[in-house]
C-alpha cells in the first residue's frame, strides 16, 4: 500500500483536486529523501511544498514533515503520519496531520480539503476499496491552527 504513496506519477493522478495542478520537481521517497512540488490553480501553481521523509516502514508506516511556501513566505508546516493496516479485504489507512498555519486559518481548511480530495480520487481509482474520512479540528487561534485528521480506508 505505501508503494502507491511512493510513486509520484500515481500521486499526481489522485492528489490534486480537479481544478488544481500538482507538479513534482523532485521525488525521492526514502528515509532522508524529499519531494519538492508546486501546486495551485491550473495555470498558476503558486504554492511550493517540500516533504521530507523521516521514517518509512514499507506497507506499515510513513512519517514525513512538510512545509508550504508562497512567494518565499512560509505559510504552514506539518508533521504527517500514515499508518497502513492490512485487513482481509484491503488496507486501512490512518493519516494523522499535525499542522501549524502561519498564514490564515484557511490553510487548515486547505489541508483538510486537499487530503479529502486525494483520498476520494484514490477511491475512484480503486472502486472496490472503501474510504471514509473524519476530521477533528484541535485548535485555531489568531491566524494559527492545527488539525488532526484520521482517514480510514
Amino acid at each position: 500500500m505505501s508503494s502507491e504513496f511512493a510513486d509520484p506519477v500515481a500521486r499526481t493522478r489522485w492528489s490534486a483536486p480537479s481544478n488544481d495542478a500538482l507538479i513534482y520537481d523532485e521525488a525521492d521517497f526514502r528515509v532522508g529523501g524529499k519531494d519538492v512540488i508546486r501546486c495551485g490553480p491550473k495555470g498558476n501553481p503558486e504554492f511550493r511544498g517540500e516533504t521530507r521523509y523521516l521514517h518509512v516502514v514499507p506497507n506499515a508506516r510513513v512519517v514525513s514533515s512538510e512545509t508550504v511556501d508562497m512567494d518565499g513566505q512560509r505559510l504552514a508546516v506539518a508533521l504527517i503520519t500514515l499508518d497502513f493496516e492490512p485487513t482481509d479485504d484491503g488496507t486501512n489507512l490512518t493519516a494523522t496531520l499535525q499542522i501549524v498555519s502561519f498564514a490564515e486559518p484557511d490553510m487548515i481548511h486547505g489541508y483538510e480539503s486537499g487530503n479529502k480530495s486525494a483520498l476520494t480520487e484514490r477511491r475512484s481509482e480503486a472502486a472496490q476499496e472503501k474510504i471514509s474520512c473524519a476530521c477533528d479540528t484541535l485548535a485555531r487561534a489568531s491566524g494559527a491552527g492545527s488539525g488532526n485528521w484520521r482517514f480510514i480506508r
